[in-house]
């Protein structure tokens, strides 16, 4: 008996020590409040769990970061292999390249028509179109295009666990508890609208690459919002239930949204509604006026209680008006996170730093197109860093085209000796990124473009800047340069017979800062080649043109979210002048790239630096 008492003893002496030090670390980091000791033992298992395979990962990264170039080679190789038997490898010869050189020599740079007619195929079910016989297909991964189809593309299972990997694990979050806090077990808001799904004529599943977040989501991810929530299609709707869940929680960690523009509208949609909201707070049910169905409704009041204190909590909050809001209604609160989507929108993180306070960091964690998937992450968010992204080595095998004469190249204008690989690279360039996936795309132009800061050992690290042959985006309407040029000559054939418009270029407002009542707008600038200046009734074409032949674009004026395109008619010669402008600012090319010559100088139709901006308001009539 005495044996037996000393070897149960002998075992339960370390997994009691164990659950004390697990009690007293989950008491250090903070814990909701909701949880039972069971369940935040078991939380904390699972996160911990997650915390030792994430410094594997980092250890994983380091590696590949040190021999990016190697990492890449290998990764181009693999995916050629892998797919050299499918019917665009069998017609582009994949199987006789064995090595970088010889791919970059053999095969074009290439964009969406040169894949449509095999992606066609691939959603009809014929995936060796693109990809190996043993391939699977988990998404035809769908663009938010606003002008004809939607670009779609082959999401294998490979790439999404790749995507899964960085995503759960990867570099931003060690980043995150070096730099910003440490891991936890408070609720997070983590805010994002339903996508309902839909399938091709194939049976795959089709749809923007948020669909698969749901496979992301676990007891361990702590979130505010019940599972309900996640249902709901319609953005003030969703908003609301997002709002009214992460008021509840008064330790809230984080609120995390795609976009910062999205924070900027939930934050305001928050003011707006703040009676109903502190209502619903003190009487534990959602308003009846709010636009969910039925048993999403119920499941939602299935899990409110009345919450009086903690209401009155929150109205003094908001009576103090919108400066420091966030730090007011969640003094806990470690940060909040959601993508800067580049230079053009600088107004964004400005809006919400106002919100925000001096004391809240304001992240921007990962980089993804429909494409790969997972493009970049964080690997620092010391100082303005946080905005900085590395290339993730394993992502997809990446190429580089210099821009020039501060525009993308047409695809006929890009030579071979033009496209670059991560060791030609030089810090302070701009460049469009060009993917090989595991998707089945090769030297494809993703259409995002970078500047080089730096590198993380031997991987480029880049700020993004801008999507390219997109002209206008403000909040996600993504209005494309074809489509504004269509809506401007739609809008001239009601000007006066003797008006020529010798010239045009546009910008944002978001570009030159905004006051926070302001609201975002685009702006016109052209050049008339004789005839008297446009009437008010002239310009105002523009924008009725606009909205009748874009549809985000009025639903967003509508909602109020956007102001009327603002038109500035500039001095004769202006463009002239501002085109030796632009050359004497840009330095002269790159080896490689198109030599800097006027006669091959195109006006960019976006201006994306705000200094260039001011110059052309400077010489407005």
């Amino acid at each position: 008996m005495t044996t037996l008492l000393m070897l149960i003893t002998a075992l339960l002496t370390p997994l009691l020590t164990l659950l004390l030090v697990a009690l007293l670390d989950i008491q250090r980091r903070g814990c909701w409040s909701g949880f039972t000791w069971l369940e935040a033992l078991h939380v904390y298992a699972l996160k911990m769990a997650a915390y030792v395979k994430t410094h594997w990962i980092q250890r994983q990264f380091e590696r590949d970061t040190e021999h990016f170039p190697e990492c890449q080679s290998e990764l181009l190789l693999r995916i050629l292999r892998r797919h050299e038997d499918s019917a665009y490898g069998r017609d582009h010869q994949l199987s006789s390249i064995n090595s970088v050189g010889g791919f970059r020599a053999s095969q074009p740079v290439t964009e969406y028509p040169h894949y449509r007619s095999y992606i066609d195929r691939v959603a009809a079910g014929e995936k060796t179109a693109m990809l190996s016989a043993d391939a699977e297909v988990i998404l035809l991964a769908e663009t938010s295009g606003t002008t004809g189809p939607n670009k779609r593309f082959p999401l294998s299972r490979g790439a999404a666990r790749v995507m899964a990997r960085h995503l759960r694990c990867g570099a931003d979050h060690v980043a995150q508890w070096r730099d910003v806090a440490a891991w936890n077990l408070r609720l997070r808001m983590v805010v994002t609208l339903h996508q309902p799904a839909k399938h091709t004529e194939g049976g795959h599943l089709q749809g923007a690459i948020g669909l698969l977040m749901g496979s992301t989501f676990s007891k361990a991810s702590c979130f505010c919002t019940p599972a309900a929530g996640y249902r709901i299609t319609d953005e003030a709707a969703s908003h609301y239930v997002h709002a009214l869940f992460g008021l509840r929680e008064v330790s809230l960690n984080s609120i995390n949204t795609v976009f910062l523009s999205s924070l900027v509208t939930l934050l305001k949609r928050m003011e707006a509604h703040q009676e109903d909201l502190v209502a619903d707070l003190r009487h534990g049910r959602l308003k009846d006026s709010l636009d969910i169905t039925d048993d999403i409704r119920a499941e939602l009041n299935a899990q409110l209680t009345p919450l009086p204190s903690r209401a009155e909590q929150v109205r003094a909050a908001f009576a103090a008006g919108s400066a420091g809001l966030v730090p007011r209604l969640w003094p806990d609160i470690s940060f909040v996170g959601g993508s800067h989507a580049g230079v053009a929108n600088t107004a964004y993180p400005a809006l919400v730093r106002h919100y925000c306070g001096s004391m809240v960091p304001v992240l921007d964690c990962v980089f993804g197109c429909s494409e790969v998937g997972l493009l970049a992450t964080v690997t620092s968010y010391r100082g303005d860093s946080g905005r900085v992204f590395t290339l993730i080595p394993d992502a997809a095998f990446f190429e580089f085209l210099p821009v020039v004469e501060d525009r993308v190249q047409d695809l006929e204008e890009i030579r071979p000796d033009d496209v670059l690989l991560s060791h030609q690279l030089k810090v302070g360039d701009e460049y469009e990124l060009l993917v090989t996936t595991r998707g089945g795309l090769y030297r494809y132009r993703v259409g995002d473009v970078f500047r080089v800061v730096g590198f993380y050992n031997r991987a480029p690290r880049v700020q993004f800047l801008y999507r390219a042959g997109q002209l206008l985006n403000i909040c996600s309407e993504k209005v494309s340069e074809a489509a504004f040029h269509q809506a401007l000559e739609l809008a001239r054939h009601g000007w006066p017979a003797n008006t020529t418009l010798r010239e045009y270029t546009t910008a944002v407002s978001p570009l030159l800062g905004q006051e926070e009542e302001e609201v975002p707008h685009y702006l016109l600038f052209l050049e008339l080649d004789g005839g008297p200046p446009l009437s008010q009734e002239d310009t105002r074409l523009v924008e009725e043109s606009l909205q009748q032949h874009h549809e985000r674009y009025r639903l967003l004026r509508q909602l109020g979210r956007l102001g009327p395109v603002t038109v500035h008619q500039l001095l004769p010669g202006t463009f002239g002048r501002f085109t030796q402008q632009l050359k004497s600012l840009k330095p002269a090319a790159s080896a490689g790239s198109a030599p800097s010559n006027l006669s091959q100088f195109k006006m960019p139709r976006v201006m994306r630096s705000r200094e260039r901006v001011l110059w052309l308001l400077e010489n407005v009539r």
